[in-house]
Formats: structure tokens, C-alpha cells, sequence
């Protein structure tokens, strides 16, 4: 995709990172982990998908194996794994996300050390700290 705009970056920082972050990037991270060889901490890994091929197809979300799995409407994969499901309005954010092309100003991947930061920093949040 190209340089996303303003607006793009901040509906993704808004209402895509941080649900990835919470979610997502203890299992699907770059650094450490990249279960089902997919990792979400960056623009390149949704641009390459994981074991199973691609998980999004930019400005298509019928066709973004994304949406299907936190829809739990894959037979044998529902994502958020061990976490309550996602409420629709953050599925219908991704949904919007997607659709507008899946902008992403996270060009770069992160480093172990900035992983660990992301985790530590959800890990603090989520406990009010």
C-alpha cells in the first residue's frame, strides 16, 4: 500500500494497534513467538501472512481469512485463542480497516527489546498501573 494518510494512520492507532497488542502479539510477534509462523507486530508480517497463506487481502475484507478467524467463523480457529471474544465494533473496525486498503505505519520490524517493551507496557495497563 502506499503512504498511508493522516486519517488512515490514526483510525489504525486508534482502533487497530491496540487490539492487536492486547490480543495478539504475545502469540503473533516477530521477535519471539510467531505461532502458525504469523506475526502481527508490523506491517510486513500481515503483508506476509503465516503458514497457512495470507491473512488479509487488502481492501477486500470478504476475503481476509482476518476477519473470518476473530468472527469465529473458521471451524478449527477462533482468535482472540483463550480470550473473550472481540465486541462487533472492534470486529467491524477491522472490517472498515481492511477495507480502506489495511494502512499500516508500522514499517519497521521491532526489536526483541522493543517486543518486550509493547508487552510489558499492555501487561501494565491491563492492571491499572
Amino acid at each position: 500500500m502506499a503512504n498511508p494518510t493522516a486519517e488512515q494512520v490514526e483510525f489504525f492507532e486508534k482502533n487497530i494497534r491496540s487490539v492487536l497488542a492486547e490480543h495478539c502479539y504475545e502469540c503473533h510477534n516477530s521477535s519471539d513467538k510467531a505461532k502458525g509462523g504469523l506475526a502481527l507486530d508490523w506491517q510486513g508480517g500481515l503483508a506476509k501472512g503465516g503458514d497457512s497463506g495470507p491473512v488479509l487481502v487488502a481492501g477486500k475484507p470478504g476475503s481476509s481469512r482476518l476477519l473470518r478467524v476473530i468472527r469465529h467463523e473458521e471451524k478449527d480457529l477462533k482468535m482472540p485463542k483463550d480470550g473473550p471474544r472481540l465486541s462487533p465494533v472492534v470486529i467491524g473496525n477491522f472490517e472498515k480497516w481492511i477495507a480502506m486498503g489495511a494502512p499500516d505505519p508500522r514499517t519497521k520490524q521491532p526489536t526483541r527489546e522493543r517486543s518486550e517493551e509493547r508487552r510489558v507496557g499492555k501487561e501494565c495497563r491491563s492492571r491499572g498501573a
